[in-house]
């Protein structure tokens, strides 16, 4: 909205100027020891709750902040949208329980979290250009790239 917009570039205005100023290299080095926190945190977050069944909202909930927050610090650390990331996540984490357990493909398709098997398969496919069945059975083997 208009008034949010107006109190963004004040507060931008602010920050540009503060650093500008006589102890502005001190309060670069904060903000940016505070950023590579906060980095740090949503990354352990993320790796401790991308198998979960959770809503964006969920997500931006649990880690303290406001869906658009959360979008943005993600895509700022990330460089892609956190759906993006968590689908990537699952699938790479389903490729690894492929080759090194003996569940079955529907089994490692919940456990990776997703909805059916159909849609794990689809996904696996358009990721790795084969299907999770010709992996597991060593028909065809996959270079993961990260």
């Amino acid at each position: 909205s208009y008034p949010d917009a107006i109190m963004r570039l004040k507060y931008e205005e602010m920050l540009i100027l503060l650093l500008h100023s006589q102890g502005g290299e001190v309060l670069y080095a904060l903000l940016s020891q505070q950023t590579n926190r906060t980095s740090d945190r949503l990354r352990r977050f993320m790796e401790q709750h991308y198998l979960k069944e959770w809503k964006l909202t969920d997500y931006a909930q649990e880690f303290g902040a406001s869906l658009t927050t959360f979008k943005e610090l993600f895509n700022e650390h990330y460089g892609i949208s956190p759906r993006a990331w968590i689908s990537e996540r699952r699938l790479l984490h389903a490729h690894k329980l492929l080759l090194t357990s003996k569940m079955s493909i529907v089994d490692v398709a919940m456990e990776a979290g997703f909805s059916s098997q159909s849609y794990f398969t689809q996904s696996y496919r358009r990721r790795f250009g084969t299907t999770p069945s010709k992996v597991r059975s060593g028909d065809e083997q996959v270079a993961i790239a990260n």
